[in-house]
C-alpha cells in the first residue's frame, strides 16, 4: 500500500463529512437581450443571471470546523450569461394555392 498517495481524511465514510453538502429550493432569474439576425448568421443572447437558495445541510456535523450544522442558509449567486444560438431552420417550401 502507498502511504504517501492516501489522505485518510477524506477518503471513505469521513469524506462526507468535509463535502458540505447542502439540499434545498432554487430560483432562477435571467434579464438580458436576444438577437437573431434575419440572415440567420449572427444570432446571440447576453443578459444578467440571479439564483437564490434556502438551503439547508445535508449532513448533521461538519468535520473541518468541527461542528453541528443545523442552520437553514441563504446562498446567492449572480453572474453574466451570454450564449451563442445555432438555430435549426427547415426549408420553407410552402405551395401557393391559386383559386
Amino acid at each position: 500500500m502507498d502511504d504517501y498517495g492516501v489522505v485518510p481524511q477524506i477518503t471513505g465514510d469521513y469524506l462526507k463529512g468535509y463535502d458540505r453538502l447542502t439540499n434545498g429550493f432554487m430560483t432562477r432569474q435571467y434579464i438580458g437581450y436576444q438577437y437573431l439576425s434575419t440572415n440567420r448568421k449572427i444570432n446571440f443572447s447576453v443578459g444578467f443571471v440571479f439564483a437564490q437558495g434556502f438551503t439547508r445541510s445535508a449532513r448533521g456535523f461538519n468535520y473541518d470546523t468541527g461542528k453541528k450544522d443545523t442552520e437553514k442558509r441563504f446562498d446567492l449567486l449572480n453572474g453574466l450569461q451570454v450564449s451563442w444560438i445555432l438555430p435549426i431552420y427547415f426549408n420553407d417550401y410552402s405551395e401557393e394555392i391559386i383559386y
